[in-house]
């Protein structure tokens, strides 16, 4: 049984990647796509799993189901908009997929203090990890109003919706925190973190 079964895991994977050079959901770690590694972590907790992506003629159905990115949007608020539209379940779990080592125990711990709340977002410092947190269908008109003012990132969102904040330490340990919130934005991040898993 999921321990999370009545929830949906959502990767973002509609980036332009263009530090990368490359689609950074088809980047290998290990041998394993990134898109791969995402999906692998997400199967196991939750009950549903989706991709949302601008090109989904690249992706295998059969990996999850695969959402086309809504509107004329950019940016990682649009693909957030995206996910919640296609998701059948109130709360959900948003990931990137150029995080090549989620947490389980992390994520759990996200999922649990969700109830009564329209985010839950870790916070490293001074700064939110808001492609690694829970979302509620609820935020859905808040992020459409965003998107309408012509936002594209997360960070306005945790100020306009009824949010918690926790701090990472009290959700991992520092050694998982160091990779947890890990992602990859070129190609020189992907070889560090080859060197990191050798």
């Amino acid at each position: 049984m999921k321990p999370f079964g009545n929830m949906t895991g959502i990767v973002l994977a509609g980036g332009r990647s263009s530090r990368f050079g490359a689609d950074k959901a088809f980047a290998k770690l290990g041998g394993v796509p990134m898109i791969e590694r995402a999906l692998h972590t997400l199967r196991a907790i939750f009950g549903e799993w989706l991709v949302v992506t601008k090109t989904p003629e690249l992706f295998c159905p059969d990996q999850a189901r695969i959402v086309r990115d809504v509107g004329a949007w950019e940016g990682p608020l649009a693909g957030l908009y995206s996910g919640l539209l296609a998701s059948s379940t109130e709360r959900n779990f948003v990931c990137a997929c150029d995080m090549p080592w989620l947490s389980p125990a992390l994520i759990r711990r996200l999922c649990r203090a969700a109830n009564g709340w329209e985010a839950v977002i870790p916070r490293v410092g001074n700064h939110l990890e808001p492609l690694c947190a829970v979302y509620s269908r609820r935020c859905l008109p808040v992020v459409h109003d965003l998107l309408q003012e012509g936002k594209r990132g997360l960070a306005d969102l945790a100020a306009r919706c009824s949010s918690k904040i926790l701090p990472a330490a009290s959700l991992a340990s520092r050694h998982h925190l160091r990779r947890a919130f890990l992602d990859l934005d070129t190609p020189e991040d992907l070889a560090r973190a080859e060197r990191m898993a050798g």
